[in-house]
């Protein structure tokens, strides 16, 4: 391989990462949301199928859906929610992770449906790891003692 040849994907590299590093900042303001969705839900236990909404929409790439009604319900702005970043896999991957964190039956029950065959190519890679995750977190919060804990621990390493 040629040292230019070499220069060049450096140089690709280089600028895809600063990219995506720029894109992955915007969408820290999407995933900011979704901790205040969790908080909201923490103090109103009773929002939690409207936060387990919100997510999912968010997490299946369909934020568009969500009404300003929607994110009336946690005292957020009109498209507070529905960020321009909401499409990017990486929104997309906090979303799954705050329906994990979530912890209600009914979010382990969704993110249990969710296979790797919802994802497109690229997202299989990225947002069906955070799904997968999100699950095993979840049902690792349902466990009431730390014998139970690493028993559950053990066997998800030996799964995987």
């Amino acid at each position: 391989m040629s040292i230019r040849f070499v220069s060049i994907l450096s140089l690709l590299f280089a600028m895809m990462t600063i990219g995506s590093a720029d894109t992955q900042k915007a969408g820290q303001a999407e995933q900011l949301q979704f901790k205040a969705v969790l908080e909201a839900t923490r103090k109103d236990p009773a929002l939690a199928p409207a936060a387990l909404d919100v997510l999912r929409r968010i997490a299946e790439n369909n934020a568009e859906s969500i009404t300003e009604e929607m994110e009336a319900r946690f005292e957020m702005q009109p498209r507070q929610l529905r960020g321009p970043n909401s499409p990017y896999y990486f929104v997309r991957a906090a979303a799954f992770q705050a329906i994990g964190e979530l912890g209600t039956q009914e979010a382990i029950t969704y993110l249990e449906g969710v296979n790797r065959d919802d994802f497109d190519n690229d997202d299989r890679y990225r947002v069906w790891p955070a799904a997968v995750e999100a699950l095993q977190d979840a049902r690792l919060d349902q466990i009431p003692n730390a014998q139970g804990k690493a028993q559950f621990l053990e066997a998800t390493i030996r799964e995987y």
